[in-house]
């Protein structure tokens, strides 16, 4: 069997394009300023459109379809690939998929109208109901409809190699004349219903490899490809379904209590550990452990967690602009672990206390904030601010 190779695959665009269209903008806080520490934008009316990809078939290959499956090979290669595609076994399915989400909701929906009521001390709880069913279940809907169409391109790695060497999927291979390798960097379209076009997987195998071992390697590779497929769909559904939490969250709770700039951490680790919460009971995880998943830093941010000075955030307008999201980023992350840690020493109504409290005597800046919360919960959290 032929070794395998690794390929990074990166989100296509179109699917925050789509769910922007459905949720919008998060409101702004205040200076310009929303959750994540960035100007906001006007909200689309609907999703930009885009050319649909369609791969290109390379000269000599041929199209073979079984199923919903789809591959690229010499004709020679035909009959072996078209058996693989009708019997491989499906990819491993993540556990909780979007379909398991609208189930859940639907079951539990007076659940969650009831906690978020309780959670922002909303007067009426119709409030809630109206959010969940005109806006929550919608989007949930949409995600259910969410596919990636894989198109297989089997073939020898001498045979890929040739063919983009010749320019062949130029916009997603390179050939690296030094190392004699080819590189792939792949595009993931996950789009309802797979609208947006089609995603290239390569399915190399060695000139030497006989129909059984070419046959076990395309196996797997469907299966690999296809629990990681499913894998992602299952994770950016669930991020866009807290993301609508927190969407609500900020309109009806944050708000309208007109935080200043240095009150930011404030509102946005309340909305992540908010809508963790309510998260957790739709995907039946466990609230500590969603809001782990939201600390763990993306490695590929250049902007250090500990770095970051929570009471004294950096404006908008004085960020470079090539920088501005990867501080927004850590900037939420960090705000989050440090209500989640508070939330836990406080106990569990401190948020709803503290919520009240600024209700009732609006704080004038941040040091006021710290000194609201210090004697509403007992617990000062003034050091957690600061870098690390």
């Amino acid at each position: 069997m032929s070794p395998k190779h690794h390929y990074n695959h990166r989100i296509s665009p179109k699917l925050t394009a789509t769910l922007a269209a459905l949720l919008f903008t998060l409101i702004p806080l205040q200076d310009g300023m929303t959750l994540a520490g960035m100007t906001t934008a006007t909200a689309p009316s609907s999703a930009p459109s885009a050319p649909v990809r369609i791969v290109t078939l390379p000269q000599g290959f041929v199209r073979v379809l079984a199923g919903n499956r789809n591959a690229m090979c010499e004709p020679g290669d035909e009959i072996w690939v078209r058996d693989c595609l009708m019997h491989a076994p499906a990819g491993t399915q993540p556990s909780t998929q979007p379909s398991d989400l609208l189930s859940s909701l639907q079951a539990h929906k007076d659940a969650l109208e009831t906690q978020i009521a309780g959670q922002l001390a909303l007067k009426d709880k119709q409030q809630a109901s109206h959010f969940v069913v005109d806006t929550l279940l919608p989007v949930v809907q949409h995600l259910g409809r969410l596919r990636v169409q894989v198109i297989y391109l089997v073939a020898t790695r001498e045979d890929l190699k040739r063919l983009v060497i010749a320019g062949w999927g130029s916009d997603q291979f390179h050939y690296n004349r030094i190392a004699d390798k080819i590189a792939f960097n792949g595009i993931v379209d996950i789009s309802p219903d797979a609208v947006d076009g089609e995603s290239i997987m390569p399915a190399p195998y060695l000139e030497n490899d006989a129909i059984p071992a070419r046959s076990a390697s395309l196996r797997e590779d469907i299966g690999r490809t296809e629990a990681g497929v499913a894998d992602m769909i299952s994770r950016e559904s669930q991020s866009a379904v807290q993301f609508s939490l927190a969407r609500f969250i900020v309109e009806s709770g944050i708000a309208p209590l007109n935080l200043k700039l240095d009150e930011n951490w404030f509102a946005a680790g309340v909305v992540g550990e908010l809508s963790s919460e309510d998260m957790a009971i739709i995907s039946g995880a466990q609230p500590h452990d969603i809001v782990a998943r939201i600390l763990q830093p993306d490695p590929n941010n250049p902007v250090s967690m500990s770095s970051i000075d929570l009471a004294h955030p950096i404006p908008p307008d004085q960020l470079r602009p090539a920088i501005a999201g990867a501080y927004a980023d850590v900037f939420r992350r960090r705000s989050i672990g440090v209500i989640a840690a508070w939330s836990d020493r406080a106990g569990p109504d401190a948020i709803k206390k503290t919520l009240a409290a600024i209700r009732a005597t609006p704080p004038s800046d941040g040091t006021a904030l710290l000194e609201l919360i210090r004697k509403t919960t007992g617990v000062d959290v003034s050091n957690e601010l600061q870098p690390q």
